[in-house]
């Protein structure tokens, strides 16, 4: 049976993707795992393409790598993979939010952190840790963010 509020109810998954960030890695990374043969776990596609193609400046730039796809079982074949995979790239191109129009650096990117750290020592009183009174946070961030809350990362690549 369904229920009167439509707000409380999940709205029915048809498609997952997932994503993979990867790039960013340093020249000095690079050039040390290069020298040796030898790729770093992590940033498959950066790592592979300055491997085979001997090219340091790729590992350099920002990207995202697909790692799955998931659609309902009773949907597939029915085009919501093609379809997921072309709201991405509208995604990170900007076009889905016209709110932001500049996109995000990739590593600093999303919304802003509404949690400030006043703690900004180093060394922290072990007493004061060990006396404290832990109780639940009242206003945790949200797990699940809005695309339209969101900036999206600049990306060189997808």
């Amino acid at each position: 049976p369904q229920s009167n509020n439509i707000s409380s109810n999940l709205p029915d998954i048809l498609c997952i993707i997932q994503i993979a960030f990867e790039g960013m890695i340093s020249q000095k990374s690079i050039q040390s795992e290069l020298s040796k043969s030898n790729k770093a776990s992590g940033d498959l596609i950066p790592w592979t393409i300055s491997q085979q193609f001997n090219d340091s400046e790729f590992a350099t730039l920002s990207g995202a790598r697909i790692v799955r796809i998931a659609t309902h079982p009773d949907v597939q074949s029915m085009g919501y993979g093609s379809r997921a995979i072309d709201l991405l790239i509208s995604y990170f191109a900007g076009e889905l939010n016209p709110k932001f129009l500049n996109p995000g650096i990739f590593g600093g990117e999303g919304i802003e952190d509404t949690i400030s750290n006043n703690n900004t020592s180093e060394s922290i009183n072990d007493s004061i840790l060990l006396n404290e009174d832990i109780q639940p946070r009242k206003q945790l961030p949200s797990l699940l963010t809005p695309l339209a809350d969101r900036r999206p990362e600049q990306l060189h690549w997808l």
